[in-house]
C-alpha cells in the first residue's frame, strides 16, 4: 500500500476534528500516516508557535516518515506550510499531494515536477487573516488558491 502523510492544522488540536477525520475513508488504499503535534502553552504558545515552531514541527514529521522511499500527503492549513517544507527539501519523494485550505502565500515556492493540488475555499477568513504574519509563509492561498 501507498504510505500517505496527513498533517493537520494549527488549531485542531491534533487531527481529531481535521485530518483525521479522513482515515476511514483512506485506509483502505493508503498506509495513513497521521503524526500528531501539539502547541503547548508558554512564551511559544498559539499564532507566536506557528511561527516559531513550524520548522521543528516539519523536522519531527521528516523523522517519522524516513522509512517511506516515496509518499502521497494531504496538510490542511498550517499543516500545508509544515508539509511544504519536507515537499521542497525531498521533492523526489512526494508523487501527489493534496492542500486543504492552505495558510501560504499565494506564490509560494512549488519545487518543480511535485504533483499539487489545491483546494480553496474563496473568503476562507483564517488564511485571509494569516498573510499580515509578517516573516513568515502563511498567505491567503486557502482563500485565493494558487
Amino acid at each position: 500500500m501507498t504510505p500517505l502523510l496527513l498533517v493537520h492544522g494549527y488549531n485542531a488540536n491534533g487531527g481529531d476534528g481535521s485530518t483525521d477525520r479522513l482515515i476511514p475513508y483512506l485506509r483502505h488504499k493508503y498506509q495513513v500516516v497521521a503524526p500528531e503535534y501539539r502547541w503547548f502553552n508558554g512564551p511559544l504558545s498559539g499564532l507566536l508557535g506557528a511561527r516559531f515552531l513550524n520548522n521543528r514541527r516539519a523536522e519531527d514529521i521528516a523523522r517519522s516518515v524516513h522509512q517511506f522511499p516515496e509518499l502521497c500527503a494531504i496538510g490542511h492549513s498550517n499543516g500545508a506550510a509544515i508539509l511544504m517544507r519536507l515537499v521542497n527539501a525531498e521533492p523526489e519523494r512526494f508523487k501527489s499531494v493534496i492542500l486543504v485550505n492552505p495558510a501560504m502565500d499565494v506564490d509560494a515556492h512549488i519545487a518543480p515536477g511535485v504533483r499539487v493540488f489545491v483546494y480553496h475555499t474563496p473568503g476562507e477568513v483564517p488564511t485571509r487573516v494569516a498573510r499580515w504574519m509578517p516573516f513568515h509563509e502563511w498567505g491567503a492561498m486557502g482563500s485565493k488558491g494558487y
